[in-house]
């Protein structure tokens, strides 16, 4: 009879011992995979923030481009306003990705496709 309870200890001691095991593989499991989700998330948002720094780079040249260019028209309004309009077709049938292109000065203001309200400033940017 002893011998029987001894075996019980036995079998509920070596259940415990696998329990105890399956839950420490388990917990060990998880922070493997939570370390290697907030790596791999880590790695996607640093992606991210460098596509969009170059996207910010370009879209910064692209404008000085378009600044420079403009220079050259800038004494004669109707200039201007060719090439304001030229560039924004070109940016609308074109790859280079542009959303808008616009040209403002001190007292005149040329802005494609909008109706500018009578108060709207358009060299103020808030």
């Amino acid at each position: 009879m002893k011998e029987k309870h001894n075996q019980k200890r036995i079998v509920l001691v070596a259940a415990v011992v696998l329990f105890v095991v399956l839950l420490l593989n388990m917990w060990q499991v998880f922070r493997l995979t939570s370390d290697l989700t907030r790596d791999a998330g880590r790695y996607h948002l640093e992606s991210v923030s460098a596509q969009f720094e170059s996207t910010i780079d370009d879209a910064q040249r692209l404008a000085m481009s378009i600044g420079i260019e403009a220079q050259t028209y800038l004494g004669d309004l109707k200039k201007v306003r060719n090439f304001t309009y030229t560039k924004m077709n070109e940016c609308v049938h074109g790859v280079n990705g542009c959303f808008n292109v616009y040209m403002a000065g001190t007292g005149w203001a040329i802005i494609p496709n909008f109706d500018m309200p009578d108060d709207y400033v358009a060299t103020k940017r808030d």
